[in-house]
């Protein structure tokens, strides 16, 4: 029998949220009474290389959104699924400094994820290195959905994104001004490209964000 947790959590940047994410935080509160959503990369201005296979998630057109952009919107998402306000909250994980991951989330509580890629795997370790336990709720599915990808369409103005993220987050994509967010930082940083040439970074098929 599937073990069912009082408390369990979830992370990943939300950049914005998309189907791939709700798939992932519905199928971990399938497991738990109550589940903690961590968001990672939560201080933009600090933004660190966690890794050398996920370069690209400290890149400014990976980081349209704010700490507490991304807060309610997972909320407007998690809330339009169904799932009753108090049995979720929306906390930092600080992905890139495990020593203060404590902080906000105790070595206790079950770390639920899904691997995709070489950086899942890598991170699996790191948070058991760390003292947490860790359960793998999927692996090795084929990808839908990436966060690159509906960032360049949003960077595009290309409204196909919004068959790829639920309905809160494309109120959140108006709400913040995303598209200029996307290319305001795209100018910032020349390795992202241009984005009338499609070139920020990632294109369907790339690894998708719920994954930190």
């Amino acid at each position: 029998m599937t073990e069912i947790y009082d408390v369990a959590s979830v992370h990943g940047r939300f950049q914005p949220v998309h189907l791939g994410h709700v798939e992932y935080l519905l199928a971990a509160k399938e497991r738990c009474r109550f589940l903690y959503v961590g968001v990672a990369q939560f201080v933009r201005s600090r933004l660190q290389v966690v890794s050398s296979n996920a370069p690209h998630r400290v890149e400014p057109t990976s980081n349209p959104m704010t700490f507490f952009e991304r807060q309610a919107m997972i909320r407007e998402v998690l809330l339009d699924c169904g799932v009753p306000s108090e049995e979720f909250a929306v906390v930092p994980f600080p992905i890139e400094d495990l020593a203060v991951l404590p902080e906000f989330l105790p070595r206790t509580l079950p770390i639920l994820t899904t691997i995709y890629e070489e950086w899942n795997r890598e991170k699996v370790a790191l948070l058991r290195a760390a003292g947490y336990p860790v359960e793998v709720l999927y692996q090795d599915r084929a990808r839908v959905y990436s966060g690159t990808e509906v960032r360049r369409l949003v960077a595009a103005g290309d409204a196909r994104y919004e068959s790829m993220v639920p309905p809160a987050t494309a109120r959140w994509v108006l709400r913040v001004g995303m598209r200029q967010r996307l290319l305001e930082g795209a100018r910032e940083d020349p390795a992202a490209g241009s984005v009338d040439d499609a070139d920020l970074p990632g294109t369907v098929g790339d690894a998708p964000d719920h994954a930190g």
